[in-house]
């Protein structure tokens, strides 16, 4: 079997797994739309490199379509339209009973084709091409923090899924990664990763501003989970599902187990314009 050098993700998510096994840990997951480069072949899986963030994991070969490098170029230069709604719908045609073929998240990008009153009619990655009537997403060119804490808040009540980076379901990690990738400001993808983003203030988190990173730890005292402040003491963040929180006591969303978890935070003024 013949290996294409980059791959395009053809569903909605697309797994990427730790090992080439069905039951192997989700360790995050590729969007319709974004290109992975090959690796190799393991076990009838492949193992790519997701092209966003570096990510390095096992994905099946029936959720991706194979494409060479000039194949791949025209698809990264072409005009894109990005996904502004939460859900939406790609129709074979350009009215609402059409046939639905595939389902996009915010923040999917695909190549405009034309546009028809209120449609845009989309690439996709097999080769066919669809209608959605959508709502197009601005991108930042590099994020305020006013636009951080709106595009977080649109998020509430998305579901927490481990490995998740979509409104199916985010981890906390992803869903800090997919606010700021909103807002124009490109964040690695791990807890673990994203403490050493921006300039850590320290524990005082009344010296934090809207949009900087709270970071929390567990019981060895070992950061596992990351937020978005909103201000006031209040912080958003994907645990069981997005929420909004409090760190102060007399806050009537406050939870005492996260005070006692909170380690610091880190500013984010140097990744602004």
């Amino acid at each position: 079997m013949d290996f294409m050098p980059f791959y395009i993700v053809m569903i909605a998510i697309a797994p990427m797994r730790a090992e080439p096994d069905q039951r192997s840990e989700q360790i995050t997951q590729a969007r319709l739309g974004e290109i992975v480069e090959f690796i190799e072949e393991e076990d009838g899986w492949l193992k790519v490199k997701l092209e966003t963030d570096g990510y390095i994991g096992y994905i099946s070969p029936a959720m991706v379509v194979g494409f060479e490098r000039v194949e791949i170029e025209k698809w990264r230069s072409a005009e894109k339209f990005i996904f502004g709604e939460r859900f939406a719908e790609i129709l074979d045609e350009p009215y609402k009973s059409a046939n639905l073929i595939r389902t996009a998240h915010i923040g999917v990008k695909l190549p405009l084709i034309s546009r028809k009153g209120s449609w845009a009619e989309l690439q996709l990655p097999d080769g066919k091409s669809g209608w959605t009537h959508s709502r197009q997403f601005q991108l930042q060119d590099a994020g305020s923090r006013a636009g951080i804490v709106e595009i977080a808040q649109l998020f509430l009540g998305a579901p927490y899924l481990w490995g998740g980076r979509s409104t199916a379901g985010f981890d906390c990690s992803g869903f800090v990664q997919t606010v700021f990738e909103l807002n124009g400001i490109d964040l690695p993808r791990d807890t673990g990763q994203q403490i050493k983003v921006g300039e850590k203030i320290g524990k005082d988190y009344t010296k934090a501003q809207k949009g900087d990173l709270l970071f929390f730890s567990n019981s060895k005292g070992r950061v596992n989970h990351i937020g978005i402040y909103l201000g006031d003491g209040r912080f958003i963040h994907s645990s069981g599902i997005v929420q909004v929180n409090g760190l102060n006591s007399d806050d009537p969303l406050h939870k005492e187990s996260y005070l006692k978890r909170y380690m610091y935070v880190r500013s984010i003024e140097d990744l602004l314009n």
